[in-house]
């Protein structure tokens, strides 16, 4: 093995304050959001608006960062002509009354030449109706933990003598917790104060006219009547449409209207009595009858979470009125078709599996391997063990420890281009242009061609310091956008840290979330083209699939602006990768911990729905981490999968394609 060694200047940089914004938080939005947002931007000064991400009955709300904290905020629209001054300050009233974790918290208020907008949490879970339509995101026991947390908020409303008048899904928000979803009240736009109902009754006002969507509205609200019973039977109409996916009636409004005021509740699907009864109550049509407070109905729900006929049911998937089978969900034809096309044997089962240009790199411990389709076609030992590759054009780039060394494809040689005896974390962008190292507290990014190009001493093309010196995970995300996470996990607390950074090392933005990331995988096909990092990173296309330990879930991550999504899987999957289409998920049959010789593919949809596509077992296999399963990129639309056997590795190789397309 031949080598040289040539240094890599590498200048010392003070750390940044963790979470604090940059100069380039004045970033530009990309151009799919610019033209709209510009107006916005402008009368915002102290905010960057990112996108805007719903809107409600008296405006849109957008998803910002406040630039002194570098906090992601939602700014919530209401505009003069459609929202009085009374009305507006009514809202800005209740929600500084309100303080609770379950009711959203408003943090400022900003006014512009047009329009009015408070400055609250912003939930990266997007609304109730969300999970709603997203089937089997929850289970049992998680939807009625939801519903007794929707009932605390509004407790506290009712004791200061506030009625919501509008509860629906749409009107709570998610946020993450360490122990799952957070809902928050929100949207209290028309609710009204017990003395202001009185009053406006009593001299046959408007004000007391039927308000709130009809679909959530109690038998007495068509009639003008509102007091806390009326938001009870909202959220039993929440709580209905929660358990069976769909809501007790439908139709017109005035068809709604009638069925609330007229029709018995019918409950086809059968369920433990136990939670019936609270179903029933909820929903009765006299108020007299429901629930006298929110207070009361959060008890009877927990005393039904603790009736074992009830428990025994905490795991089933919602809505109950799906089959409870622990199966895949019934679905349509699959667009992405997954097809293995060949394999063969590693000595090693590889730590680090890249590919690129067809040919497949591996390494595990100090042994480093390339692949063709044919086999193997060359194999380097050397003397650190190897922490990190990444394929460039004409070969790859290898970590070992505090060395960073360039392997030649085309000559067959090793070049040391760095010799240090700090670790360090690499990622090149998708056309292999640009080379990102994080070492010592800094990102560094460097030109490729310079890099194994040229012998003189190099220094990098953008730096910028961390604000740790503890090394992150570093994805490319396309030739101009790279993602920094940490994660940390300790037995009080865990979160991960997210910092999107552009080629010019400015930082875009940074959020965290309260959970620890065991495992996480760029899903999407990547862009190599410039104009994709408008959709890459605001229009959802390049995500993140992640698991997380506590608790045991599947997530996956939209980048900017942040939105969460708990995937309905059945099983945990082993490895993802993203390809032309969709992701492909790897999972192994066996226990949490280990793998039977069993393992299936499939293509994970925009729902969150796995379609199995095949499945194979291995001829000779002994139970193994599942860590150890690797999956790259193989080709335009194929990857490879390494699967470990007792004498190394099996390579699976496969293609995708489209099944639209013949």
């Amino acid at each position: 093995m031949e080598g040289g060694t040539r240094r890599i200047v590498l200048p010392r940089l003070s750390p940044i304050p963790l979470l604090m914004p940059s100069p380039s938080m004045n970033a530009k939005i990309p151009d799919r959001s610019r033209a709209a947002l510009q107006p916005l931007q402008r009368q915002l000064p102290k905010y960057r608006i990112l996108e805007r991400v719903g809107s409600g009955q008296f405006g849109t709300v957008f998803c910002a960062i406040e630039r002194k904290t570098g906090r992601l905020v939602a700014l919530k629209e209401l505009t003069h002509r459609r929202l009085s001054t009374s009305q507006f300050l009514r809202e800005l009233g209740f929600l500084l009354t309100l303080q609770h974790p379950h009711i959203v918290t408003c943090r400022a208020l900003e006014n512009t030449p047009t329009a009015r907008y408070l400055v609250m949490d912003y939930c990266e879970g997007g609304t109730l109706r969300n999970l709603l339509q997203r089937d089997r995101s929850l289970t049992l026991a998680e939807g009625l933990d939801a519903i007794r947390a929707v009932l605390d908020g509004l407790d506290l409303a009712h004791r200061r003598g506030i009625v919501h008048c509008d509860l629906k899904p749409e009107n709570i928000l998610l946020s993450l917790s360490p122990h799952g979803w957070k809902p928050k009240l929100s949207d209290f736009g028309i609710a009204r104060r017990l003395s202001e109902l009185s009053r406006a009754k009593s001299a046959n006002d408007e004000t007391a006219d039927a308000i709130g969507a009809p679909a959530y509205t109690a038998p007495e609200g068509f009639l003008g009547l509102y007091a806390p019973a009326a938001d009870i039977y909202s959220v039993g109409v929440l709580l209905f449409e929660l358990l069976f996916g769909c809501r007790p009636f439908g139709g017109s409004p005035g068809q709604l209207m009638w069925a609330h005021l007229n029709r018995p509740l019918e409950i086809a699907t059968s369920i433990p009595k136990p939670l019936e009864t609270v179903v029933r109550k909820a929903l009765a049509k006299l108020p007299a009858r429901r629930y006298h407070s929110a207070a009361e109905m959060a008890e009877a729900i927990a005393r039904c979470q603790g009736d074992p006929t009830v428990a025994q049911w905490g795991d089933r998937r919602l809505p109950l009125s799906e089959r409870e089978t622990e199966g895949d969900p019934p679905s349509s034809e699959p667009t992405v078709i997954v097809e293995r096309v060949g394999h063969q044997q590693a000595i090693f089962a590889p730590s680090y599996l890249v590919g690129g240009e067809g040919f497949l790199y591996g390494a595990a411990g100090d042994r480093f391997c390339v692949w063709n389709l044919e086999g193997e076609i060359d194999t380097l030992k050397g003397n650190r063990p190897i922490t990190g590759l990444c394929p460039l054009p004409g070969g790859c780039a290898i970590a070992t420890g505090g060395q960073l060394s360039w392997f030649d494809r085309d000559r067959d040689l090793l070049d040391v281009l760095l010799d240090g005896d700090r670790d360090f974390r690499m990622a090149a962008d998708p056309t292999g242009q640009t080379l990102a190292i994080v070492i010592g507290g800094t990102l560094n990014f460097y030109s490729v061609a310079a890099l194994t190009g040229s012998h003189q001493p190099l220094v990098p093309q953008h730096q910028t310091p961390l604000p740790t010196q503890k090394l992150p995970q570093i994805l490319a995300l396309d030739r101009r956008h790279w993602l920094l996470v940490w994660c940390k996990s300790t037995p009080e607390a865990s979160q991960t840290v997210f910092q999107l950074y552009s080629r010019s090392a400015k930082l875009l933005g940074s959020f965290r979330v309260p959970l620890a990331f065991e495992s996480l995988w760029l899903t999407g096909e990547p862009d190599c083209q410039d104009r994709g990092a408008a959709r890459s990173l605001f229009g959802g296309e390049r995500t993140l699939l992640g698991l997380s330990s506590h608790p045991a879930t599947a997530w996956r991550l939209q980048l900017m602006p942040p939105q969460l999504e708990i995937l309905p899987l059945c099983e945990q999957p082993l490895a993802a990768i993203g390809v032309p289409g969709g992701t492909v998920v790897a999972l192994g049959e066996g226990g949490d911990k280990r793998l039977r010789r069993r393992f299936a593919l499939g293509w994970l949809d925009d729902c969150g729905h796995l379609h199995r596509q095949c499945s194979w077992e291995l001829p000779t296999a002994t139970p193994c981490e599942r860590s150890r399963v690797r999956m790259a990129p193989w080709g335009d639309r194929g990857f490879v999968l390494s699967t470990p056997t007792p004498s190394g590795a099996e390579l699976s190789f496969f293609q995708t394609r489209l099944s639209n397309i013949e």
